[in-house]
């Protein structure tokens, strides 16, 4: 299984929104196309009440989905229809569906397991077995733990012997290089005589960090 790299670590940002609320933000400046499909990243964690009291003034979100991650205390939301809503110990997180809460099925564990950690249950009413507040819900998100996790042991299984194989075989591992043999040593003489990186990038359409990065 492949690890994505992390390309980099944004600091948030104190700022204000709404009403007057003093939060953090870590992405939502102008530059969301790096981020796409999110839009801003926000952290509302605070101990002084006066600094989020004031809220935020209705405001359709047509196409836009928001959601809340509560690690600790409570949420009250509302929206311009008047639907409100708190979620805390003993509450139901209610959805429409179970892909409109999670994109896999270890992202859907992880959810439910924070929601439970708060003593609060999950309902999905296109999904009728997924429901914590019954015993028969909470027995078919058991089973189907384990068998996400099975999946996975079997994935790493089949994944390791696909490597061993491919090591027999004598198959380099990883992503193919992006330049043969001969361009890779064309590219480094060009480079040794003094053109720019980027020319040379250019005429072999890769990026001019590949060609930087050719060692003899």
């Amino acid at each position: 299984m492949s690890i994505r790299p992390v390309k980099r670590i944004i600091q948030s940002k104190p700022t204000i929104e709404g009403a007057g609320v003093k939060l953090r933000r870590a992405f939502g400046f102008g530059e969301t196309s790096e981020f796409d499909p999110f839009l801003l990243l926000d952290d509302f964690r605070n101990d002084r009440p006066e600094d989020y009291r004031a809220g935020f003034p209705w405001h359709p979100h047509r196409g836009i989905e928001t959601i809340t991650y509560v690690l600790a205390g409570s949420v009250d939301h509302g929206d311009s229809l008047g639907n409100r809503g708190k979620l805390g110990a003993g509450d139901v997180l209610t959805v429409t569906r179970l892909d409109r809460l999670a994109r896999s099925t270890r992202d859907l564990l992880n959810t439910l397991a924070a929601i439970t950690a708060k003593k609060a249950g999950f309902k999905s009413l296109g999904d009728a077995w997924a429901d914590t507040t019954t015993s028969h819900g909470r027995l078919m998100l058991t089973v189907l733990g384990g068998l996400a996790e099975f999946e996975r042991e079997l994935i790493r299984a089949r994944t390791g012997e696909g490597r061993e194989r491919a090591k027999a075989r004598g198959q380099s591992l990883g992503r193919p290089f992006k330049l043969t043999p001969h361009q890779r040593s064309e590219a480094i003489r060009r480079r040794d005589r003094g053109e720019t990186l980027s020319d040379i990038a250019r005429s072999y359409n890769v990026h001019p960090s590949t060609i930087s990065r050719l060692t003899a």
